[in-house]
């Protein structure tokens, strides 16, 4: 029997390829282990995709009543509730993952996972290190995702700025949002925000 901090694979990253790959050792018998240093589900669950889809679609209702009346329809007020749309985000992130964070990492381990919070570093051939404490493994997979691109612009730092990640869960509406970028994301955030 192997120790307790040896397995025969560690997978690093808790999106869908990471947990996929996780879940199907475990399924097969191995002694498996899945670090996240932030929540299951990875960028399209927790920043990206679902969210990000969420209130694109609620814009788009939003546009389609304001110009109802080219639809020979009378819809007297529809507006924004940036509160109960931040809502209705936590509500689908809740259906999709099938509960909260805490229940996701529940239900993992349940399967026979070791869930171990924290970076990864790799600290020798087959070994990573969380937090100071050593892993081991047979195979290692690396399945961390993407990261946000802030491109290297003069002043940026200084003046301020968010990401997608933190667009989406402002506490309120903005009055006003410059996009820097025309790429598949700058421009659903352009047309969303613009419609809000």
């Amino acid at each position: 029997m192997m120790p307790e901090r040896e397995f025969e694979l560690l997978v690093i990253g808790g999106g869908p390829a990471g947990s996929g790959a996780a879940n199907t050792a475990a399924k097969e018998g191995a002694r498996v282990a899945l670090v996240e240093k932030d929540k299951l589900g990875g960028t399209c669950l927790n920043y990206g995709c679902d969210p990000t889809k969420t209130l694109l679609h609620s814009a788009h209702i939003l546009n389609r009543a304001q110009n109802a009346a080219a639809l020979g329809l009378n819809i007297p007020s529809a507006e924004a509730d940036w509160n109960a749309l931040q809502a209705r985000i936590q509500q689908v992130m809740h259906i999709i993952r099938g509960g909260t964070p805490e229940e996701g990492v529940r239900k993992t381990r349940e399967q026979g996972i070791e869930m171990i919070s924290g970076e990864a570093i790799f600290s020798g051939p087959n070994e990573v290190t969380v937090s100071g404490q050593t892993y081991r493994a047979e195979q290692i997979i690396i399945a961390v995702g993407g990261e946000t691109f802030v491109p290297p612009i003069d002043g940026l730092t200084s003046a301020g700025y968010i990401t997608n990640r933190e667009a989406i869960f402002l506490p309120e509406l903005p009055e006003r949002m410059a996009i820097l970028g025309a790429g598949p994301i700058g421009v659903e955030f352009a047309q969303m925000f613009h419609r809000f």
